[in-house]
Formats: C-alpha cells, structure tokens, sequence
C-alpha cells in the first residue's frame, strides 16, 4: 500500500506521482521474488515500555511505491541521479572491483540520502528528516550536511532485514522551535534524529542524520560503527578501493542496524517516541 502526500516532500509542488524506493532499474540485478513480507514498527516509551505493531504485506518490498514526489522531481533531477549513480552502484552490489573516486563518493551518498528520505515515509510519524535537508537535495543534488554515511560489503546468509529504520526526538532547549513545530497535530512528538539500514544485495548502507553538529559528530556515539564500513559522507578519503578486504557477516550487519540508535540511548540525550 501506497503511503500518499499532497505536496512533493522535495519541492512542495504537486500533484505527486508514485516513486519506487528500490529504483526500478534495480530488478535487472535483483530478484524480487518474495510473494509477501513483514514489518514491525515498535514505540519506546518514556517508561521504557516497548509497542510494537508487526503487519504482513503482500508482495516484495523492493517493489513497493510511495506517492510523495511531483512528477517534475521524479522525471528530472531524481532521474538525473538515479542514471548517475547506476554505474557505481551496480558494481557494488555485484562484490566487484570499483575505484570509489571522491566524485563517485558524493553521489552515491546523494542517492543514499534520496533513498532514505523517501523510504521514511512509509511511516510518516516517523519521518525525521527536516524539511530544510530536503531541500538541501533538491536543489544542491548533494547529501545534506547533516547526514552521515557509510558503506560496506556484506555476505548474506540467513540476515533477513532489507531495510531497518529508528528515529526519536532529541530535544535540546536552546535548539527547541514553537511547540508547533515540536509535535504532530495529534499531540505525538514530531522526531528529528534517524538512522537508516539499507541493502542492496551486497551493498550494506548506514545511514544517520542528526540537526546537531555537537550530536552528529560526536565520536563516542559513532564509534559504534563497525570498522568494516567506510564513510563516504562527508568523505574522508580521495579514493576507497572496493570491495575492502574485510566484508560484513550476518552478525555484523545486525550489530549495526541498532549501532548508532543504542549509542544515543546509552549517552542520555534521545528521548523515545
């Protein structure tokens, strides 16, 4: 099932059109065979009371579609990036050897960040990215700066997520806009800190985006990530030879979908929605 907004969550125009959160180029290179699929959304609760809701979709989730971006996004600068990054992309799913240059890096990260800002909006409640690093992709056609983002190569064997999401409101005084802006209009706290798992066979993307530096880049809270990842956003490196030498297991992958999230829970600053 389509999730459905009037205004293009990029530009603010409409109508929208549906988009695919797993391009549609993809399905030459991936298998969409799954005749239906789970998900489960939990809630943590200020008393540490966990709701979860687990539903039963039909069909491959790397089919489905959401009807958030205009049709002038979707066929024009969203496309525009979509055939850049399949060059680099495909070669990254298939484990084969690419020269990661610094030109490469900036836009698969342009594309990661597209991915997940769109993907977040399955479940709008919890969608954290702003609407300023939303326009930020739209008219820059770079990742926000207030996101950070890895990648690695993972062997598959039995890990069965595609996609893992977790968001929460982190609230610190100074930084707090009118209580308008703070919570949705049924009253639930609005969320501004996410991070993101996504894969694409064996490209492993983590995605994490924060609207505070001090929160972003504090080390002891990303230091969580596994060493086998390599940040491409903002980039360190010139180059990355890829694959690396050490790939992801199915632990490892688990480990760091909950990495960053567990981080920030520990270090007292987020407060669960």
């Amino acid at each position: 099932m389509a999730r459905t907004s009037k205004y293009c969550i990029f530009c603010g125009g409409e109508p929208t059109t549906k988009e695919h959160i797993w391009a549609d180029w993809l399905a030459q290179f991936i298998a969409k065979s799954m005749s239906n699929h789970n998900s489960t959304t939990a809630i943590l609760n200020p008393d540490r009371s966990i709701d979860k809701v687990a539903k039963r979709w039909g069909g491959d989730p790397r089919s489905r579609r959401l009807q958030i971006v205009c049709g002038p996004c979707n066929h024009h600068w969203m496309s525009d990036l979509q055939s850049a990054a399949k060059p680099i992309i495909i070669p990254l799913i298939a484990g084969k050897s690419i020269n990661l240059t610094l030109e490469n890096q900036k836009i698969l990260a342009a594309w990661a960040a597209m991915s997940v800002i769109c993907a977040e909006y399955f479940y709008p409640k919890s969608a954290a990215v702003s609407v300023t690093a939303r326009r930020w992709l739209y008219q820059t056609h770079t990742a926000p700066n207030d996101f950070r983002i890895w990648i690695g190569d993972f062997d598959r064997k039995e890990w069965v997520p595609h996609w893992g999401h977790s968001s929460v409101r982190i609230s610190l005084s100074e930084y707090e806009r009118p209580q308008g802006w703070t919570v949705h209009p049924d009253g639930t706290p609005r969320v501004n800190t996410q991070t993101t798992v996504f894969v694409v066979e064996r490209l492993f993307i983590l995605a994490y985006s924060c609207p505070f530096p001090e929160i972003l880049h504090n080390e002891k809270i990303v230091e969580a990530v596994d060493s086998r990842l390599s940040q491409i956003w903002p980039p360190r490196h010139s180059f990355l030879l890829w694959p690396p030498a050490d790939t992801l297991s199915d632990r490892s992958a688990d480990n760091l979908a909950g990495s960053i999230f567990s981080r920030l829970d520990e270090a007292g600053t987020a407060f669960g929605v």
